[in-house]
């Protein structure tokens, strides 16, 4: 049974169709690149986070896979950057997204956060003001934090934006351990799909299904 099912979806931004007729689905453990104009990806991501409502069609979460068990690392990060939040309190907050309305957090959260931090290779971090960090370790913190949200479904808004070819290819080998190892779904809004190629054949066999979905204004 497929976790989500995008079913007719039409996707309206500024009073103009920027794609429709989006019709695929994914299942648990695949490897998902949704591509496209900058408008379609944008609101796309709008649209699986529950923020505006599809123009024509509807999303379906199936196999246990709610909103609210999925992990999200998002294209912007103002909103740590205007706090001096440290990376471990970053990593933690991804607690909250399934933690029912609670303001506490528990021992097993912050033993969650630790682990997704080692994941990432930056337990050394933990101290460190997120702000005061490159971009590419910004990001593997957002990816920790993410992390933290689910056991399921990773959506990545982006990810590689601004970021340099190193910084790339060590959250891309992160990203692929997660779908290999993890059997995480991941669905990544992108316009360079290619940056996600497998490079170790070992970990492309153990991956799943590799899809790239493009947005546009005709049918599939």
């Amino acid at each position: 049974m497929a976790q989500i099912r995008f079913e007719g979806l039409s996707l309206e931004s500024e009073g103009r169709i920027v794609a429709k007729d989006i019709n695929f689905e994914a299942n648990a453990g695949d490897f998902i690149c949704v591509t496209g104009e900058r408008a379609a990806r944008m609101e796309f991501v709008r649209v699986l986070m529950g923020i505006n409502r599809p123009a024509e069609g509807r999303i379906v979460f199936g196999n246990g896979l709610t909103r609210e068990l999925m992990g999200f690392l998002p294209k912007e990060t103002a909103t740590y950057r205007s706090y001096p939040m440290s990376v471990f309190e970053v990593v933690l907050s991804g607690c909250l997204n399934n933690g029912k309305g609670r303001l506490f957090f528990k021992k097993a959260d912050k033993e969650r956060a630790e682990h997704a931090l080692e994941y990432v290779g930056i337990p050394e971090l933990k101290k460190r003001k997120y702000h005061e960090l490159s971009g590419g370790q910004q990001q593997k913190v957002l990816f920790a934090r993410a992390l933290c949200a689910t056991d399921m479904f990773l959506c990545l808004d982006e990810p590689f934006t601004g970021l340099d070819a190193g910084a790339c290819e060590e959250l891309r080998k992160i990203m692929h351990r997660a779908n290999s190892e993890e059997k995480l779904t991941i669905l990544s809004v992108t316009e360079t799909p290619e940056k996600f190629f497998w490079s170790d054949e070992e970990d492309a066999r153990n991956a799943g299904e590799f899809k790239v979905i493009k947005l546009d204004k005709s049918s599939f």
